[in-house]
């Protein structure tokens, strides 16, 4: 089953507009959502993103979100794709995760 985003609006494809300007917060099935520019991923705090990561993410709402014609708020993936708020939220635990790691070094 695809990933669903939710917001509190009545046209559901109004919801990646609303969450873009910080007027309304878009959450996704995976517990994240995003209001703005901060993103909070499911049991971490909340952060805040570069413009780069924000256009992006928004930009792969975009046309699942233009074709949201519907009365109760959600955007639903098409094609079974990934929330991109869990796809960010995964790219950011990879960075992280990376960053934690201590270089490997080779000997002879």
């Amino acid at each position: 089953m695809a990933d669903v985003l939710r917001a509190p609006v009545i046209m559901g494809g109004t919801g990646n507009g609303g969450s873009m300007a910080g007027w309304i917060t878009l959450y996704d099935n995976h517990g994240n959502s995003t209001r703005g520019m901060t993103l909070t991923c499911a049991g971490h705090p909340p952060i805040t993103m570069d413009n780069k990561t924000w256009m992006a993410m928004h930009g792969a709402i975009d046309p699942h979100a233009f074709r949201a014609l519907n009365f109760d708020g959600t955007i639903p993936m098409l094609y079974g794709i990934e929330s991109p708020l869990q796809t960010v939220c995964r790219k950011l635990e990879a960075e992280a995760h990376h960053k934690r790691r201590p270089a490997v070094t080779q000997t002879k």
